[in-house]
Order: C-alpha cells, then structure tokens, then sequence
C-alpha cells in the first residue's frame, strides 16, 4: 500500500507525516517530517515506542466463553440518550473547533478535522460508521463526539472526543455508552478501541470497563527532521485512536 500523508501537530506546529502499512517499504523522505506505523517488524532505522495500544471489552456473555448464553451485558451503557444528544450523517465544522479544544495539552497528534472526518467517515456511507454527539444547547458547540463502526461482529470506537470540562467528560462517557448500546444491538460480541495510558479519553475507556488487549504488533516511528526525534519518539506524548489506522 502506498503511504497515507498526514497533518500533525507537534508541540503545536504542523508537520507532516507519513503513515506506512509495512515500514520497510521504501519511500520518499520529501517534504515529510517523520514516518510512523503499527507493525510487527521495522527496519533499524525505526524505533518502537511499545506495543499497539488495543484495548477490547466483552459486549455479550459468548464473547467470554462459548458455554455462556450470548446476551448482552447491558451495564453500564444502558441508558436512554440525554438532552443534547444527536446523531450526526455530514460533517460538522465544529468537530474542528472540538478538536482544538481536546487536543490543547496534546504534544503529538495527527489533525483531526471536519474535513479530515467528513473524507475518512461521511464520504464512505458503505462502511457503516455512525457518529454520536452531545451538544451544549447554550453555545451551541459540540462537547464530546463518538465515531463508531461494527464490522464482522467486532464493534470499534474509531474516535472518543471531548473538551476539557468535567460536563464535557461526562457526555462523552454517554455517547460512549450510547455506542455500546448500538454496537450490541448490530450483534457485535466485543468492543475494541486504542487508547494510549495517558490519553485524555482512557478514564472514560475504563469506566466503561475496557482492559488491555494483546498487541504483538508495536508502534514504531521514524524521524526524518531530527529536531522531532525526541517528541515523536517518546510515547507518552501521543495520541492516538482508531481513526489514525483508517485508510486515506
């Protein structure tokens, strides 16, 4: 595959990055400031920043063993939808202004914008993403947002948004648990997610009783401008979800 050209954002300034399918691809170092994958293997030139970050929660009893009857484990995400709650089919300009607001203390990042959702998600109505958002009725803003797909039986949480307020957290635990709910109801057994243990939404993750998942594969990273290096080669300054590994 070829590789997908990304918008970051390192310590605030915007670069550019490659993402890479299979790292020992060779590819051009033009105008990108640094490689990254998830993979198994790299050439020594790469450097591992540990294990992919899968994280998974049962969402029916079968999934746990195949003596168990396969109900849903309903707990905790089975509330109704709130006040503020919608359902969103286009993009939405503010998923960029969430964005920002999200990613404040963020050091390393891809972009996430409502045109960067709008290409990956509501440009591909085949593949069965759905979006959930909570709005703030006051200013009219997007307080949490959570992209979600069922596939083969697997539900994954493509991307969990929120800004940085205590009612933000909170609205984005809801539209977690409302995706729960729906991904149960599209027959899948399991939720899956990736999360970094410092990521903003990992707390949320945990409430809703995700656990960390086998990885063989690792997160593995290739400066090209060595100013980068120690940035984008230190994990805990990452983020990363989902929606980092869909195609372009």
């Amino acid at each position: 595959m070829k590789p997908s050209f990304r918008s970051f954002l390192v310590a605030g300034e915007r670069r550019r990055a490659a993402f890479l399918a299979d790292p020992s691809a060779a590819v051009s170092e033009a105008d990108v400031d640094f490689h990254y994958a998830i993979a198994e293997d790299a050439p020594a030139d790469w450097v591992s920043l540990g294990p992919a970050p899968w994280i998974q929660r049962p969402l029916r009893l079968g999934h746990l063993s195949s003596r168990l009857p396969n109900v849903p484990l309903l707990l905790p995400f089975g509330r109704k939808p709130r006040a503020g709650f919608r359902e969103l089919t286009t993009a939405d300009p503010r998923m960029s202004r969430l964005w920002g607001r999200f990613s404040v203390d963020v050091p390393v990042a891809m972009e996430r914008d409502a045109k960067l959702v709008g290409e990956r998600v509501f440009d591909r109505p085949d593949e069965g993403y759905r979006v959930f958002i909570m709005e703030d009725g006051d200013r009219y803003a997007i307080r949490a947002m959570c992209i979600f797909v069922v596939r083969e039986g697997t539900g994954y949480v493509i991307e969990l948004l929120h800004d940085r307020t205590l009612e933000g957290m909170r609205d984005a635990s809801h539209v977690l648990g409302l995706a729960l709910r729906a991904m149960t109801d599209a027959g899948a057994t399991v939720a899956r997610a990736a999360a970094l243990a410092r990521s903003g939404t990992m707390p949320l993750f945990l409430r809703h009783a995700f656990v960390g998942a086998r990885a063989d594969a690792h997160l593995m990273v290739r400066p090209v401008d060595p100013a980068l290096a120690d940035l984008v080669g230190d994990r805990e300054r990452w983020y990363l979800s989902y929606l980092d590994l869909e195609d372009a």
